[in-house]
């Protein structure tokens, strides 16, 4: 019988697994060919990348507290999906019928975890290889095995997650009727993707606005219209624990948050902030394209939703678009890095290195015991 505890074995494959990925990305993202296959060749790194997320994921032993703190319930859901009535029936009912679809065919765990899981990994490398620049730093990508160990907690919303960026990529490519089918489809796997909807209207109506401001403007027009979603999230709290539309956990986490103070998100709020008027300013030493345009539209609606979403308990939020954030990191990494001499620049690229490790180990060491991803036991032992 095993039981959550610390592990420095599994800290050490944790981190090994975030620098083997990180190399691969950059072998595919720098352009660095191994294989004289013309379809191959650029995307090995991806498909490496890919392959060993998945297999991560689907090598570790599921019990009560192991392996993820609910991963047992949604195998369990998975195994009743054919036989039993359960929440998934009324609510997110995609969830539902996605697991009743897979469990039509096969009753093996492994082989559904696989879906799910696939699923992640690949929305992450469609992002990387469409909003990835070949000169940027890869660095800031360490930190994506942090969110994939937390999807074996809450492997629903890492769904959600992972279609809402598949349909990010596709209405940047202008698909707009799949992109925003697709992101609408979320709320019905993960409630919480309803702070996310609106990112709809934000798009079409907001998009030019926000590209074409001034810096000064767009920090204005960020604080009102976070203070505004903060307005409406009170509103809608006090509605919904007033008709206990909500119960259990869902319940809990709003109550916790009652009465929250604005300045409580800040926690959360001022690094975004920052991180996007460092962005703002350094564009102005970029070549400013559409990817550079809708990677500010994204952060600049994360920094509006954030108040509303910690209000509410959907502290989650912050893994819709961590992948935006990264990305940007990456290239204002690159942007600083180029005004030291070249020999100067190896140890501000170990600097960064040991910032964003230090940084995954730092969240890892937090969250591990909530999230039960500790220790990492595999299905044969």
């Amino acid at each position: 019988m095993y039981s959550p505890e610390f592990n420095i074995g599994s800290l050490i494959l944790y981190v090994t697994i975030a620098i083997i990925c990180c190399c691969c990305l950059k072998m595919s993202i720098r352009g660095i060919y191994c294989s004289r296959s013309e379809i191959l060749r650029t995307d090995l790194g991806y498909i490496y990348t890919c392959i060993i997320l998945i297999l991560f994921a689907i090598c570790r032993k599921v019990s009560a507290n192991i392996g993820g703190a609910d991963a047992s319930n949604y195998e369990s859901i998975f195994l009743d999906a054919l036989n039993s009535q359960s929440k998934y029936d009324s609510q997110e009912v995609l969830f539902g019928v996605f697991n009743r679809i897979i469990r039509s065919f096969t009753s093996n765990p492994i082989l559904y975890r696989s879906i799910c899981y696939s699923i992640i990994a690949f929305s992450y490398i469609i992002f990387i290889k469409c909003f990835s620049e070949k000169w940027m730093s890869v660095i800031p990508y360490l930190v994506i095995v942090l969110f994939y160990l937390k999807s074996f907690n809450t492997m629903r919303s890492s769904l959600a997650v992972a279609i809402f960026t598949i349909a990010l990529v596709l209405l940047y490519k202008n698909k707009k009727i799949i992109a925003f089918s697709l992101i609408i489809s979320t709320v019905f796997i993960h409630r919480m993707s309803v702070l996310y909807i609106p990112f709809i209207i934000f798009y079409f109506f907001g998009y030019k606005f926000i590209i074409n401001m001034g810096l000064k403007r767009m920090i204005f027009f960020l604080i009102l219209y976070s203070w505004i979603t903060y307005i409406i999230a009170t509103s809608i709290q006090t509605f919904v624990l007033g008709a206990m539309l909500l119960d259990g956990t869902d319940s809990y986490y709003l109550q916790k948050n009652m009465n929250g103070s604005i300045f409580d998100s800040s926690i959360l709020l001022l690094p975004l902030i920052a991180l996007l008027i460092f962005w703002f300013i350094t564009n102005r030493k970029l070549n400013v394209d559409n990817r550079t345009e809708f990677l500010t539209v994204c952060i600049a609606y994360d920094i509006i939703i954030a108040p509303a979403a910690i209000l509410l308990g959907m502290w989650r939020f912050n893994e819709f678009m961590f992948l935006e954030r990264l990305t940007v990191w990456g290239v204002l990494i690159s942007l600083y890095r180029i005004r030291f001499e070249r020999k100067s620049r190896i140890l501000v690229t170990l600097l960064f290195v040991c910032i964003f490790l230090g940084w995954l180990i730092y969240r890892i060491e937090r969250e591990w015991d909530p999230c039960k991803i500790m220790p990492y036991i595999f299905i044969w032992d």
